[in-house]
């Protein structure tokens, strides 16, 4: 029982090993090893079909190779008839063949530089009409001493050969080629096989012929027809003329001629194959017929031959198969091991986080772990994708915040955030003293959105007193007013106060914002004006951005906001006076701004700056004291930097450790809105946000795995991670090997 328990807790357990073992093993090994093996035979017989037409095409290579000889041959015959016009000491003359021996000498000579010129040939001769004498490259002979060397001095063969060759001497023939062959009554080593070329080389007589060339080959002169790959003892070669054996090398079996069999297949037009067993060897003749010449070729192959490198390659495939089907196993069973490597891995990681159960419950074994591991998984990506929708929103503020500069998007871009960029129409709302932390702005934007239908964008990238906001929508966003009323409204639920609003027109071009920025700002100067109270409080805004800007150091902004604030502060009022009174008002918070930053004036400097006789000249003489103050203010910002990165990095040193940590936190933190908080953060330390944090968070659990003995899942929590896996990837990811392996080197 205890036993039968037992198996029953391994199958439970690695129910997921056995379940991959019988996958790889019965539903993919056996169906990959079947189809091998119909492919290795299927390939076996296709190259079997491949290897006998290719040796069915072997007598056709022979005849070419016959009738490149005969070319060579009519080529040659051409050459002695110029030789003879040509070159007086290289003639073959009837005088020299009928003279005194020595001179058939030097006609052995001249025939045997024309057989180096054939080098198939045994011999070259020569025979003209009404001699005695057949001068060959090797002998000169009379007609009977030829004939008698032709047919081995055999009296019953003697007066037919010498018959026929006196037939081809004596007639006028015009034929291209004339055979004569002994192959037939003679040993294939004996045998001899001639071409005769009737020439004409007789002085003055023209194109009339007078002589005969002859050209011997014997049995092994044409076997390098076919290739070397096919002649020696591997090939049996054939000339017949019907059934009359012209010519034959040593391999020809001695036998076929006498064949009844044979002889109907040299005769049958449709046959090109004959298959025969002699001692026990299985044989195949191929032919191929040429009607011009009258000669059908022939060849024999034993088929061991034929299918011998079908069969060493067959051979080599089983063993290959053989070697692959062992290797498969192992490449199978490594396969099993690496698959379950991570789930191994994961059960002892997985055990003592979430103690697992020894027995067999629906709770113990792998699947459960892989379970739970890819629940894990899925609350890491659902971060994830806050972290994007974050970093997403963040470029929206930066790209919302470049247009209101005036700044023109590239089409790349807005083609990256078509779904944001999609809208038809586009209005800038500016809301004056509207300080919302990041969740507050969130809220408000949902608000909005629910409320008119359209999509609400918004950024603090212009000046801190004013929030901007950018609807988009279809053609139907047109009614200013309406969305006027309604962010009033919902301004006025969390502020506790009515906004000071203003609106910009519709725009189609989203490029065009700064023109409905600009417009929403004068209607609110506008609304403000109308509104009532002194000069004072409705150019508040532009005072505050003036002297926003000198603090900042922006050099390249004073003359901007310089005239913004003489315009809504001087030139909008009539009275005189008052437009005295306001003048001097800039001036003194101007210089309570210079105390305040602890920048002093010398005594000539500050006359220059009282002692102005018109609006002009203030303006004049303020701008360039803000441009030196500008200067001085851009040198202490390193240090101010400084100070605020100190600041950064003491406040993520305190807080690291919290697995909710975010961005949007640090931002509500240090009263900054997240695109500004991200861009302030890296510019000071170097590195993004989420970089530094989870660079901290893996320094710190190194020093927790060097000096302590917490769990791997004490320490991820410990370190601020929200998940061991998670943790463990990061510090693979940094260190090249898992906390485990680390903490044991």
């Amino acid at each position: 029982m205890k036993k039968r328990l037992s198996l029953r807790r391994v199958a439970v357990r690695y129910r997921y090993l056995l379940r991959l073992v019988f996958t790889i093993f019965v539903v993919i090994y056996i169906p990959v090893i079947l189809a091998q093996y119909m492919v290795t035979r299927n390939t076996y017989m296709q190259l079997r079909e491949t290897a006998i037409a290719e040796y069915e095409a072997v007598p056709e290579r022979f005849a070419a190779g016959f009738y490149d000889m005969l070319s060579r041959v009519s080529a040659l015959t051409f050459e002695v008839r110029q030789d003879y016009k040509e070159r007086e000491e290289h003639r073959l003359t009837r005088e020299a063949v009928e003279g005194h021996p020595y001179q058939r000498l030097q006609i052995m000579e001249i025939l045997g530089d024309y057989l180096r010129m054939l080098p198939d040939a045994e011999r070259i001769g020569v025979h003209f009409d009404d001699t005695e004498y057949i001068v060959t490259s090797g002998a000169s002979y009379t007609l009977s001493q030829y004939v008698g060397r032709l047919t081995g001095y055999r009296d019953s063969l003697e007066e037919a050969l010498k018959n026929r060759l006196k037939d081809i001497f004596a007639n006028d023939w015009k034929d291209s080629f004339r055979i004569v062959s002994t192959f037939s009554v003679r040993e294939p080593r004996d045998g001899v096989f001639i071409l005769f070329k009737p020439l004409a080389i007789n002085a003055g007589t023209g194109l009339e012929y007078n002589a005969v060339m002859l050209y011997e080959f014997t049995e092994d002169s044409f076997e390098g027809f076919v290739g070397t790959d096919y002649s020696g003892q591997n090939c049996g070669l054939a000339i017949f003329t019907g059934t009359e054996l012209l010519y034959c090398n040593e391999s020809f079996d001695e036998v076929l001629p006498k064949d009844a069999e044979f002889a109907g297949f040299l005769t049958d037009e449709g046959e090109t194959k004959y298959s025969y067993t002699e001692n026990g060897i299985n044989n195949s003749v191929f032919k191929t017929k040429d009607h011009a010449l009258g000669l059908t070729f022939v060849t024999v192959f034993p088929e061991s031959i034929i299918l011998r490198g079908v069969n060493s390659l067959y051979s080599r495939m089983n063993l290959i198969m053989l070697c692959v089907v062992i290797g498969f196993i192992l490449i199978a069973a490594g396969a099993v091991m690496f698959t379950y490597r991570p789930v191994k891995l994961l059960m002892e990681e997985v055990r003592p986080v979430k103690g697992l159960p020894e027995d067999g419950g629906e709770d113990y074994g792998e699947f459960p772990a892989i379970n739970r591991t890819l629940e894990t998984m899925r609350t890491e990506n659902t971060q994830m994708r806050e972290v994007v929708a974050e970093q997403k929103l963040l470029l929206m503020d930066y790209i919302f915040g470049s247009m209101l500069h005036g700044m023109t998007a590239k089409p790349s871009v807005l083609e990256q955030m078509n779904a944001s960029f999609e809208f038809k129409r586009y209005i800038v709302a500016v809301v004056a003293n509207a300080a919302l932390n990041n969740a507050q702005r969130e809220d408000i934007a949902h608000s909005l959105e629910q409320l008119t239908g359209m999509s609400v964008f918004m950024t603090d990238l212009q000046h801190e007193d004013y929030l901007i906001l950018v609807f988009a929508g279809d053609e139907r966003l047109e009614d200013v007013e309406d969305l006027l009323v309604q962010t009033e409204q919902k301004f006025s639920g969390l502020l506790g106060k009515v906004p000071e609003c203003g609106f910009g027109d519709a725009v189609s071009d989203i490029n065009a914002l700064k023109g409905s920025y600009r417009e929403a700002l004068l209607r609110l100067r506008e609304r403000r004006r109308e509104a009532g109270g002194t000069l004072r409080e409705r150019a508040g805004a532009e005072f505050g951005r003036f002297l926003q800007t000198v603090q900042e150091g922006r050099a390249e902004d004073i003359p901007t906001v310089l005239d913004e604030l003489f315009f809504a502060a001087v030139e909008s009022c009539q009275d005189m006076f008052q437009r005295r009174f306001i003048c001097y008002e800039i001036l003194e918070r101007y210089l309570d701004l210079l105390k305040k930053l602890n920048i002093r004036r010398e005594k000539s400097e500050l006359d220059r700056l009282i002692s102005f006789f018109s609006e002009e000249e203030l303006r004049a003489v303020l701008a360039a004291d803000a441009l030196e103050v500008c200067a001085v203010m851009r040198q202490s910002a390193a240090k101010n930097d400084s100070r605020q990165r100190e600041q950064f990095i003491e406040y993520l040193d305190r807080h690291f450790t919290d697995p909710a940590l975010t961005l949007t936190e640090v931002a509500d933190a240090f009263g900054m809105s997240v695109y500004t908080c991200s861009r302030v953060f890296k510019d000071l330390v170097g590195i993004g946000f989420k970089e530094y944090t989870a660079a901290k968070r893996i320094e710190y659990a190194k020093g927790l795995l060097i000096s302590t003995n917490l769990s791997i899942s004490e320490i991820a929590e410990g370190s601020g991670f929200s998940s061991t896996s998670y943790f463990i990837s990061r510090f693979k990811s940094a260190y090249g090997v898992p906390p485990n392996k680390f903490r044991s080197t």
